[in-house]
Parts: C-alpha cells; structure tokens; sequence
C-alpha cells in the first residue's frame, strides 16, 4: 500500500479473513510506519498463511495517542493455490540448513525464498531446475538457525509454499 501522508501514525495492522465480515477478520501482520512527512511511503506484507480461494483484507492505522482505526475498504484477494500439486523439502527436518527441494515443474527457472515465521526474508536464491523437476543442493546454513520457517518456490506463474525445520 502506498501513503502519502503519515503525521502521528506508529504502525499499520493488516487483517485477513475468509468470509469478509466485518466481524471474522483477524491480524496477520503489523509494520511500524517510516513518518516521512511530506514523502510518499510504499509498505506490504507477505501473507504466509493465505487460504486457498478468496482472502480478504482490511487495513488498520495506529496512532501515536494509541488510537486504531480501519483506513481502507474490505479487498479480496484470491489464491490460486493449487490442490494435489506440492513441492516435497528433503531432508526435514535439516541438521545444517542445507536441503533439497522436488517441484511439480519442470526445466524452469524458480526463485527460492525463505521466511521467518514473523513475515521476515531471511533467504533468496534462484536455481534452475532439473529435467526431473528437483533442484538440489540448496544452502541457507548461513542465514538460518534453529527453527521453523516458511519456503517459498516461485515457479512462472506458480508459487508453492511449504514449513522447513532447522535442527
């Protein structure tokens, strides 16, 4: 979302829900406000736990006096996750952060993300697949600890998401 004009504002709240009424929504995520005055400021927040099918969101401001208050109309978003295709992690749990990865495509160039549970990229990397639709060997040692996480492939048009835990 982009703001133009943020006097007092601490933080804005952004909230899902899988019906869209007023009273079903619950808080996925906050991100603190820049208070750029004068400057137009762009945010977003990944969405780690959409439903498949239509999502809606809302957002919320909170203000520096401590009041919060929605600021946009309901959106819907729909996710086109696919049923019956996944991609297979392995091993899983990892002992050391590295791992390999079997996806439903094949030949294609996908980009490999990884999240912390809060929302966070801790690691990005694009691989090319194989004819066989594995990508192998892939190394996040150094940017992972002990944990869970979310892996994120980004195939064409396609993402797939699945949990990763590091021993």
């Amino acid at each position: 979302w982009v703001v133009t004009s943020e006097k007092d504002v601490v933080s804005y709240t952004v909230s899902r829900s899988s019906t869209g009424r007023a009273d079903s929504f619950t808080e996925i995520g906050t991100v603190a406000a820049t208070v750029s005055p004068n400057t137009i400021n762009t945010y977003g927040l990944d969405d780690l736990s959409s439903f498949s099918g239509i999502n809606y969101y809302r957002l919320a401001q909170t203000d520096r006096d401590g009041t919060k208050r929605n600021i946009s109309k309901i959106i819907a978003v729909t996710n086109k996750k696919s049923f019956g295709e996944s991609i297979l992690l392995y091993p899983n749990p990892s002992e050391n952060g590295q791992f390999s990865i079997n996806i439903p495509e094949r030949s294609e160039v996908a980009t490999i993300s990884i999240y912390s549970l809060t929302g966070t990229k801790v690691f990005e990397q694009e691989n090319k697949s194989s004819t066989n639709g594995k990508i192998e060997n892939i190394d996040a040692s150094k940017q992972l600890s002990k944990g869970l996480y979310v892996v994120r492939v980004k195939v064409a048009d396609k993402v797939y998401q699945t949990k990763l835990s590091i021993n």
